[in-house]
């Protein structure tokens, strides 16, 4: 069982880019928000199945978590903001929070101090809601963010093993290893956008050059938070 989510992600990633295609149809009844809910059992189930056994298999809910708020709960969390969801303020702080909560997932995979955790992991989900600066004045889409998001993961992840994978070329590995990264740091960024896409769509849609420069603001901006924290109140980031 344990191989099953990683088999999926490949199949997940061509589903998600087209159940988005037009976010507004995957919020309503219809073969979209059926597919997203489908996908969501089958990882929760994953996620939890291991612990009859006495293991941990939490890391799979980084794919139901986002589809969690940012689609089945949507209207409800848009209800308790009301007006104040257009602020930048309120989507920094909520977009921060529903991020930083993941964290979660990885510590009761791995065990650990939970506070300690979470501390040295503030600066980093401090970055991304930043980079959201850029993002509200353009109209992107679920494609091009779940497209920027994912490839930023499989250039980060695990001190930058996607790229070193390739160049000892583990080509099996990076395969294998690719798709799954892919669709937890593409919901990183299209999660939110799914959630407050309805302030978007007046804007202008971003060139191509805006979109290299979003990559870069995100690949960027995280990391030099993240430092600067980790730095300024002296922690210390778990392995």
């Amino acid at each position: 069982m344990a191989i099953i989510p990683y088999l999926l992600a490949p199949l997940v990633i061509i589903i998600f880019y087209r159940a988005f295609r037009q976010p507004e149809k995957a919020f309503a009844a219809g073969w979209q928000r059926t597919t997203v809910v489908l996908i969501a059992i089958i990882y929760a189930f994953l996620a939890l199945a291991p612990l009859l056994n006495g293991d941990r298999a939490f890391s799979h809910l980084f794919f139901v978590y986002p589809l969690l708020y940012a689609v089945l709960f949507r209207r409800r969390i848009l209800g308790w903001l009301g007006q104040s969801a257009r602020r930048g303020v309120v989507t920094f702080c909520v977009v921060f929070l529903l991020l930083w909560f993941q964290e979660i997932f990885v510590v009761l995979d791995y065990g650990g101090d939970i506070v300690a955790h979470l501390s040295a992991y503030i600066g980093f989900y401090l970055g991304i809601p930043l980079t959201f600066t850029l993002l509200r004045r353009w109209n992107y889409s679920f494609a091009q963010l779940f497209t920027i998001g994912g490839l930023w993961g499989v250039l980060i992840e695990q001190e930058f093993l996607g790229p070193k994978m390739l160049l000892a070329g583990d080509w099996g590995g990076f395969f294998w290893f690719a798709p799954y990264i892919f669709v937890v740091y593409g919901l990183y960024l299209a999660g939110p956008y799914l959630l407050f896409c309805d302030q978007f769509k007046e804007n202008e849609r971003p060139s191509r050059l805006k979109l290299l420069v979003y990559f870069t603001d995100v690949l960027v901006i995280p990391l030099l938070t993240w430092g600067a924290y980790t730095q300024v109140f002296g922690l210390i980031v778990p392995n």
